[in-house]
Parts: C-alpha cells; structure tokens; sequence
C-alpha cells in the first residue's frame, strides 16, 4: 500500500496543477484573490480599530510618544481631533 502513495501523489498534484490552465483554475483563483483581498482589508480595519478604540492609554503612550512624528502618526491614523489627544504631537 505505501508503494502506491508516491504515485497516487504525484498523479493528484499533476491532475490540480492542471486546474490552473483552465477557465475554472482562473474562476477560482479569481475568487480566492477576491476573499483575500476582502480578508485583509477587514483585519486591517479590525487592527486599527483595536489600536484607536481599545488600546489602553499607558501602551498608547509608550508606543507612540517616543517621539513627533510617532505621535503625528498615532494622531492622523486614528483620526484623532486636537482637542481630544491624549498623544502630544507637533499641532
């Protein structure tokens, strides 16, 4: 039985290699590109949701207070208005 597991292996990998040339190969990495795409973008969001929305303000201000332009960054990404910084920046 395991004499036949390298073949088996190899006529699979040969058989979905083949998927690619093919209008359906196209269809369906068009589609995981697409979900990836959509996945990136949402954990990008959820990131700077956390960053901006949930991070306590000790780390907020180790992190990004080291300097003007961290803090000018911190600021503008989170859309910070000037009356509400708890970030000192350059403003």
């Amino acid at each position: 039985m395991t004499r036949w597991k390298p073949i088996v292996l190899v006529f699979a990998a040969m058989a979905l290699s083949g998927c690619g040339f093919t209008q359906t190969g196209d269809t369906i990495r068009t589609l995981v590109k697409e979900g990836s795409l959509q996945a990136m973008s949402e954990g990008l969001n959820n990131a700077l949701w956390f960053q901006c929305e949930l991070a306590a303000i000790g780390a907020v201000k180790r992190k990004f207070q080291v300097s003007t332009e961290m803090a000018d960054a911190y600021n503008t990404i989170c859309d910070v208005p000037s009356e509400a910084r708890i970030i000192k920046s350059s403003d």
